[in-house]
């Protein structure tokens, strides 16, 4: 390990109630903090900045995270300079104007969450809202139906956490295939979708991303399948976990932090 690195376990359950005091040692002890034998967080601005100005040594390809996916998701695992290409036609569809247009179908999203839980005295935080919210609006968003949710929860823990449903070690045998199928079982899920959808006339398509993929062009070239089903993939698995993450965190730190809940109140 070479000077500015210090070693640290990033696990436990004291580090997922309260991890802001270990994030500001981290920063403040070292540029880059050694996991296992295998991974490290870079800790500060100017060296992460560092890592995505070289690519050609700092690579987001798929040998960077196994997920059993056949090709590189998109645009996650494709680094520049056909990185920006990507993120030039996804970008748009994702800007604040675009946003404003999905407020009232999200609002009404998390209206009826929260009526399924008025009036308790106790909820189970991630049950109730933090899990199921962010695959809706998910599947609104790509137009797809509100029933296919199950199925959507079980394919991002099937990619993420395939150990926990297996109920076995990571990365053995048994984590591994079905990973393995369940990649493929998204795969087959998105190709069905897009298939129903070129077997329609174009006007008859619904307004939604998925009908926007059919029609996108890069540098004049329409989008092939493979790359519309490997940006729906990274789609489905980037945009849940994470949120759901992010909403436990803001909804646990007033509880956690004296004076947070008078401050967002405020």
């Amino acid at each position: 390990m070479s000077d500015g690195e210090i070693s640290s376990p990033l696990v436990g359950n004291e580090l997922a109630d309260n991890p802001q005091p270990m994030y500001r040692m981290m920063r403040e002890a070292a540029a880059v903090m050694a996991v296992d034998d295998n991974m490290v967080v870079v800790c500060r601005r100017g060296e992460i900045e560092e890592l995505f100005r070289q690519p050609e040594l700092y690579s987001s390809n798929m040998s960077a995270v196994d997920l059993q996916n056949v090709r590189p998701l998109i645009p996650l695992q494709i680094d520049p300079p056909d990185h920006k290409k990507y993120r030039k036609i996804l970008d748009p569809l994702f800007a604040p104007r675009q946003m404003a247009l999905l407020e009232q179908p999200i609002t009404e999203l998390v209206n009826g969450l929260i009526d399924g839980f008025a009036g308790r005295e106790e909820i189970d935080f991630a049950t109730d809202f933090s899990v199921p919210f962010p695959s809706q609006v998910f599947l609104t968003i790509l137009g797809l139906p509100l029933d296919d949710l199950p199925k959507f929860l079980t394919m991002k823990d099937g990619i993420i956490r395939p150990e926990h449903v297996v109920g076995v070690p990571q990365g053995s045998r048994e984590a591994v295939a079905y990973q393995r199928k369940t990649a493929q079982s998204i795969y087959d899920y998105f190709d069905k979708v897009l298939d129903e959808r070129e077997a329609m006339a174009p006007e008859d398509r619904p307004d939604d991303l998925c009908t926007t993929f059919l029609a996108t062009e890069l540098e004049g070239v329409q989008l092939t399948r493979h790359e519309i089903l490997d940006i729906c993939f990274l789609f489905l698995i980037a945009g849940l976990d994470t949120v759901t993450a992010s909403l436990d965190c803001m909804f646990s730190y007033p509880r956690a932090a004296p004076g947070a809940a008078g401050a967002a109140r405020r």
